[in-house]
């Protein structure tokens, strides 16, 4: 759970370098100054991580998932177990 937590804020941080970087692209244009390539650059990058981020988070949510429903249906078992064989 700590790693998709960890996941979440460097995803939510990523965004948030995006979403500067573009606010500071557009502020460039208004000014009536182009855009460095540089700042295209820098966006492809942040793009492409932030696909990878996203794709690693959701693979982690579903092992996450997958591992709580193996531990849920051991929970049961052992409950069974403990409970011994029904009279009848």
């Amino acid at each position: 759970m700590r790693e998709i937590e960890q996941l979440e804020n460097n995803l939510t941080a990523l965004s948030t370098r995006e979403n500067k970087i573009y606010f500071d692209a557009a502020n460039i244009e208004l000014s009536g100054e182009t855009v460095p390539a540089s700042v295209s650059e820098q966006l492809q990058i942040l793009e492409g991580a932030r696909v990878e981020l996203s794709e690693t988070l959701a693979q982690r949510r579903e092992e996450y998932t997958a591992l709580e429903q193996l531990y849920k249906g051991y929970i049961a078992q052992v409950s069974r177990i403990k409970e011994g064989p029904k009279k009848g």
